[in-house]
């Protein structure tokens, strides 16, 4: 089974958000609460003015969208949290 990363797009808002608030992932976030969409759509605008500095990749295979990796930089001691 072939495995394709690329870029996250402004086209994988709906899926991200989907991802996002379920209660499995909720419960290890900081803000543990709903994400609206409105705010969820503005987050992924700003975010993805940083790639690449900071990568956000989307991971898909026959099934479809399986997963994604995000790559956020903490620039005092210049390290990336993944």
């Amino acid at each position: 089974m072939d495995l394709l990363m690329r870029d996250i797009t402004f086209q994988d808002s709906e899926i991200l958000l989907e991802w996002r608030n379920q209660r499995e992932v909720r419960i290890f976030s900081r803000n543990q609460g709903l994400i609206p969409k409105e705010t969820h759509e503005q987050w992924l605008q700003n975010r993805l003015k940083l790639v690449p500095n900071e990568p956000f990749w989307m991971f898909e295979n026959s099934l479809g969208k399986i997963g994604f990796v995000r790559c956020d930089l903490n620039p005092a001691p210049k390290l990336y949290k993944i």
